[in-house]
């Protein structure tokens, strides 16, 4: 996935969710979806990518604490998930480690991508790495 994609669309998913309220008892659930047309790691080729993230906010001693499951297909038959669970603290959304494995089952092509995020919430700095690396070539 291209790093301007999924900058967008983690920033995307940041707007979503700190713009809910949040919720002391039961976490509220968000949905968030992304298309973009990017191109895949592994063959070099144009693919489509659509991702949908499932986000259940709740506080927990004084801190939003953020679960996000994600899934994804493209357009060449790559299929994948993630999961990460996210805290704000003092004013800081910290987002340690994102890790997608993308595979065809037809071809038998898999890659990663691993995202570092860092959001200040006060001062809006991002500070952020993405990696995405073929794993096996079809």
């Amino acid at each position: 996935m291209g790093k301007q994609h999924m900058i967008t669309g983690v920033v995307a998913l940041g707007v979503l969710v700190f713009g809910a309220p949040a919720v002391a008892d039961a976490p509220e659930e968000f949905v968030a979806t992304s298309t973009f047309d990017d191109v895949n790691v592994c063959t070099g080729e144009p693919h489509t990518v659509m991702l949908t993230f499932v986000v259940h906010e709740h506080e927990h001693r004084g801190n939003t604490v953020l679960t996000v499951k994600g899934s994804g297909e493209t357009s060449d038959g790559y299929v994948g998930q993630s999961a990460e669970t996210d805290v704000v603290k003092d004013g800081d959304f910290v987002l340690v480690r994102v890790r997608w494995m993308n595979s065809n089952d037809e071809t038998g092509g898999k890659y990663q991508v691993r995202h570092d995020f860092h959001l200040d919430v006060e001062t809006g700095e991002i500070d952020e790495e993405i990696v995405v690396r073929c794993v096996r070539e079809p």
